[in-house]
């Protein structure tokens, strides 16, 4: 849940009309995305079952590969011309789509899913020998 309030942060930060600012934004919202992403993939491949844990350990690879191509979908979509001399900005929107989706799962996160995976479970209760069960 703390890498979503850094990737809030991030992307506000990208829709402040500063250069600098937009920087340490998109920075921000790399790092948050990098350290989400390594989450999402242990936890997954903590609570799936043995015999499937290859195949669903590799679909937040798969999930990210799509969104990525729809993404530059997207942006491919928007207008790249200036109109009577200002520059159009609509580009922007792109952005905030992250940040709607960090909200969406912070407070998911912390009203829904309050549940850690079976082995930290385990580990936090001192019970050593279920975690390895659970491995």
């Amino acid at each position: 849940m703390l890498s979503d309030v850094f990737s809030l942060i991030g992307v506000c930060l990208t829709l402040v009309d500063n250069f600098v600012a937009f920087l340490i934004g998109r920075v921000i919202t790399g790092f948050a995305l990098g350290i989400n992403f390594g989450l999402v993939a242990v936890y997954v491949v903590e609570i799936s079952p043995m015999p499937l844990r290859g195949s669903l350990g590799s679909l937040p690879v798969f999930f990210m590969a799509i969104g990525t191509t729809f993404s530059y979908a997207l942006a491919y979509t928007m207008p790249s011309t200036i109109n009577d001399g200002e520059e159009d900005n609509t580009w922007r929107i792109l952005l905030a789509i992250p940040g709607i989706i960090f909200l969406a799962r912070f407070f998911i996160f912390l009203f829904f899913f309050k549940y850690d995976t079976p082995i930290s479970y385990f580990l936090v209760h001192n019970d050593k020998e279920k975690a390895k069960e659970c491995l």
